[in-house]
């Protein structure tokens, strides 16, 4: 559950003049500041108190730079998927087969349980059904990670890697697989990282014809982690 939302309040000494210089890294600190707090507590728990504290910074200066506590967590949320998406397209070579590619890009999908990274994508994407600052959030990346895996499927056809009509669609479906059995390795702790990537890997086969095995024979282990970023772990 997101933490209540609280209208923008400002005390009589928080006033525009008092706002840092270098308001880009305290707006960076508090993001990160609640990144840590989510990963450590849950989305539910974090408050703007908490917040300010770890950033070291006061709490009128988080209400000035958001407005609610959903506005701050979809932000967070935000920046972190999109940090997460640059890691992805950094450790998939386009250069590369594009069956290389998908295998990869499955890996990337297939997360580790005892991440608690993971929990922030999670948490995030359920609360989109609840929140429209975490829809946009959410809908944003969507499309991202559908629009990278869908030039991948293009490439595969125009190279004759695979069959595929619709890459748009494929993208997809396969997306949506992903994101069901990353949910799984929450819920059943017999679940895990290559359970993900060993069902992935069938469903992306079978949905573009390619021969049962052909992923796996690749060789790729799905041990890839996602990274807390850098302005994040910097906030001490």
């Amino acid at each position: 559950m997101v933490a209540s939302v609280k209208p923008v309040t400002h005390s009589a000494s928080c006033i525009l003049g008092s706002v840092p210089a270098d308001s880009t890294d305290r707006r960076d600190a508090i993001l990160g500041s609640a990144l840590q707090l989510i990963l450590e507590q849950g989305m539910g728990s974090v408050s703007a108190r908490d917040v300010a504290r770890r950033a070291g910074v006061s709490p009128a200066l988080v209400h000035h730079h958001f407005g609610t506590m959903e506005d701050m967590l979809a932000a967070a949320f935000s920046r972190f998927t999109i940090d997460v998406l640059a890691q992805m397209e950094a450790a998939v070579n386009p250069r590369h087969d594009p069956l290389v590619q998908l295998d990869c890009y499955l890996a990337f999908c297939s997360p580790d349980p005892d991440d608690p990274d993971v929990l922030v994508w999670l948490e995030g994407e359920l609360q989109a059904r609840r929140s429209e600052a975490f829809s946009v959030a959410a809908a944003d990346l969507c499309r991202r990670w559908r629009s990278f895996l869908a030039d991948i499927l293009e490439q595969g056809v125009r190279l004759g890697s695979w069959h595929c009509p619709d890459p748009g669609s494929s993208a997809r479906l396969l997306m949506a697989i992903m994101d069901g059995l990353a949910l799984q390795t929450a819920a059943d702790g017999d679940f895990g990282q290559t359970d993900v990537l060993e069902l992935g890997r069938r469903a992306a086969e079978l949905e573009l014809g390619l021969p049962v095995g052909s992923l796996a024979a690749l060789g790729g282990t799905g041990d890839n982690r996602l990274r807390l970023p850098e302005w994040a772990a910097a906030v001490s």
